[in-house]
């Protein structure tokens, strides 16, 4: 009886082992979204010390790094600021109510302003990736301006579309 049994625990081994009578085959779809995403980083941009004349003709420069998924279209846009009046960006003086007014452009020529209510004011770009596409922006304090001792701020925000 040894025997038999020894015999039928191969026979249901040797069964178990991989000897199917037949296959079916899927296939396992695999996928990845790669979304359009941006983040921008802004800077200061310091117009030193103003006399009388304004910035005399002096276009400090900017910068605004803009990093967007590789191929991904942007526009950049800034507003008037806090402290504009009128579609005059203004700065403040820091310890009174006197303004400085000043502009910014998307070029050293001063002839392109940088703004964002109208389409046409802002820069566009395409991503790089992990590169931060680079978008100089120049300011000039007009003339013609009596302004009074002090410290002059403004903070402007600036925003990607994508």
């Amino acid at each position: 009886m040894n025997l038999a049994r020894i015999a039928l625990v191969s026979a249901l081994l040797g069964s178990l082992s991989g000897a199917y009578a037949s296959t079916t085959t899927a296939n396992l779809r695999i996928q990845a979204t790669v979304p359009g995403i941006c983040s921008v980083v802004g800077n200061t941009l310091d117009f030193g010390q103003v006399g009388f004349s304004g910035s005399g003709g002096q276009r400090p420069q900017t910068n605004i790094n803009v990093t967007c998924t590789q191929g991904t279209p942007f526009q950049v846009g800034i507003d008037d600021g806090t402290y504009a009046q009128g579609g005059q960006r203004r700065m403040k003086n820091d310890s009174s109510n006197d303004y400085l007014a000043y502009e910014l452009y998307k070029s050293l020529t001063g002839n392109d302003r940088f703004g964002d209510a109208i389409v046409s004011q802002r820069v566009n770009g395409v991503g790089k990736g992990q590169t931060p596409v680079v978008v100089p922006v120049f300011g000039e304090i007009l003339d013609g301006q009596n302004p009074v001792v002090g410290n002059y701020v403004d903070n402007a925000t600036i925003t990607v579309y994508f």
